[in-house]
């Protein structure tokens, strides 16, 4: 970048095989590197708490290669930023690692079903709809009939689904007696779920292996158990007893749950399975103007040679007061139009 002329005139890279460093000059740069997903310190940065709670390290399934470094180094040369603090792309709920030494288990009876021994436990633990949700400040923010698919972002990086010691051992006897999460898992790489009411004969030991791998936190009471969240113990106390009074009267009357999935939170030992909602690209990046050009932080003035397009400045569709519109098919439509408008201006002013 050329502060002088306000131009950018190439790119430096570096390959990855032998490190051997390259200046490339063009005269159009496009930025299409995948937002920032992948920085913690970029999702940190940017990723504000004003509407949700998004600041913070997101759990991510990729090949790690969106860090954000083009973006930043726009930033850093003096572009602007337009609704880069938008909730980010999260489809699913999952958990934050998994557990080797357990087995995937046909069921018997059941054509192509498998039962999760290890890894889906956990999962569908931290989103079955009979279980009470909080986020990181010891809070309910969803429905937990909704948490699988769709809602888990409004948590933040991290949420937590309570169990009590009863309910754990019913896993052993009884299964998951309600559909945990839907069919959705699908679209995480998963090789199938856990059909409901076949009794996990290893759900204690798989319990007890996440437990000792820090994806289940384990108390003997709820102020504990909020002490190992972070949050504070008379919020989750308070939380976990109006959910109580929700499940004796059969109405939820913050969000609505169904009377069947309402299980009241007893006796301890107590469990939280640390949940991620699984995100999938951050929504917001770089200002342009209706050329693709990158603008700088006035709003108005362009960057010579500099263009944008995909997720690095889809923030351009969104609003950070609300959230992505939690479907893939934006961010894949906007790629594909910017990309091919933009593909059109910037190759008529190379040639220019």
């Amino acid at each position: 970048y050329d502060e002088a002329t306000n131009t950018v005139q190439g790119v430096k890279a570096r390959s990855m095989v032998d490190g051997t460093e390259y200046e490339i000059y063009a005269k159009a740069v496009i930025l299409a590197s995948g937002g920032f997903a992948d920085s913690a310190e970029m999702t940190t940065k940017y990723l504000k708490d004003d509407y949700y709670p998004l600041s913070g390290a997101w759990y991510r399934l990729n090949t790690g290669n969106s860090d954000g470094k083009m973006i930043q180094a726009a930033i850093d040369s003096g572009a602007g930023t337009f609704n880069i603090g938008v909730a980010p792309m999260v489809h699913n709920a999952g958990v934050i690692g998994y557990l080797d030494g357990f087995t995937i288990t046909e069921v018997e009876g059941k054509l192509g079903r498998k039962t999760g021994i290890g890894f889906y436990i956990p999962l569908f633990m931290a989103s079955y709809c009979g279980a009470m949700t909080v986020n990181r400040n010891g809070e309910r923010f969803s429905n937990e009939e909704k948490l699988a698919h769709l809602n888990s972002w409004i948590s933040g990086p991290r949420y937590y689904t309570l169990w009590t010691q009863a309910q754990v051992e019913s896993l052993v006897t009884d299964g998951f007696v309600f559909e945990p999460g839907g069919r959705f898992y699908q679209y995480l790489g998963y090789l199938g779920d856990i059909p409901v009411n076949v009794p996990l004969a290893d759900a204690l030991d798989v319990v007890a292996a996440a437990v000792e791998k820090g994806i289940i936190l384990k108390a003997d009471t709820v102020e504990e158990l909020a002490e190992k969240i972070g949050c504070d113990p008379a919020t989750l106390s308070g939380t976990v007893e109006t959910y109580n009074g929700y499940c004796a009267s059969g109405v939820d009357v913050q969000f609505g749950k169904a009377a069947e999935h309402l299980l009241p939170l007893s006796e301890g030992p107590f469990y939280a399975v640390v949940g991620a909602p699984v995100c999938y690209s951050t929504c917001g990046g770089l200002d342009i103007n209706d050329d693709f050009q990158v603008l700088k932080t006035d709003g108005t003035t362009p960057i010579e040679g500099l263009y944008s397009v995909g997720t690095d400045c889809i923030g351009v569709l969104f609003t950070e007061r609300r959230a992505y519109v939690t479907y893939g098919g934006a961010a894949n439509g906007w790629a594909l139009t910017s990309g091919y408008l933009c593909g059109d201006v910037a190759a008529k002013a190379a040639l220019a």
